[in-house]
Order: structure tokens, then sequence, then C-alpha cells
């Protein structure tokens, strides 16, 4: 949940009690200052699926899509997915 967390994922994830990897957003967001477009965490979504695979883990959980209904919802829904998350 923050930039130094991020920067840990290898290590993470192939720790021995590490069962699965989730982005806590909100807490990253206001580490990192980054905005809440999804282009903004690419590069971090990524990372959080590339460390799973990896390290033979399911696929990361997302960060929550907070007060999204309907259209905001599935547009959120559709990123993590296109981001192999959960």
């Amino acid at each position: 949940e923050t930039a130094r967390g991020v920067q840990n994922l290898q290590d993470i994830a192939t720790a021995r009690s590490t069962y699965r990897l989730a982005f806590g957003i909100g807490d990253y967001r206001r580490d990192t200052g980054f905005g809440e477009n999804p282009m903004a965490l690419a590069y971090t979504r990524s990372q959080f699926t590339i460390a799973s695979r990896a390290a033979n883990l399911p696929g990361p959980i997302d960060g929550p899509a907070v007060g999204a209904l309907g259209a905001k919802l599935a547009e959120a829904t559709g990123v993590t997915d296109e981001f192999g998350m959960t």
C-alpha cells in the first residue's frame, strides 16, 4: 500500500506466509500522490500481477471501487480484469 511496498513486491510475493497479494489503492494513492485515473496506476497494477504470477500465486486482489455503482463499477471491474487482477 506504499511505494516502498511496491518496490518490494517480489520479496513479499515469495515470502513463505504469503498466499495472495492485494492492492490497497487508497493508501497507495495517499502515499504517492497519484490520481484515480487507471493509467496512473497501470504500472503498479502490472507489478502486482507479474509478482503474483512469478510466485505462483493466484491473481492479485485489486483495490476497492469505493462508491462506484452502475457504469462506474462496470468500468472499474473492466480495469481490474484487464490487468489480470481479481
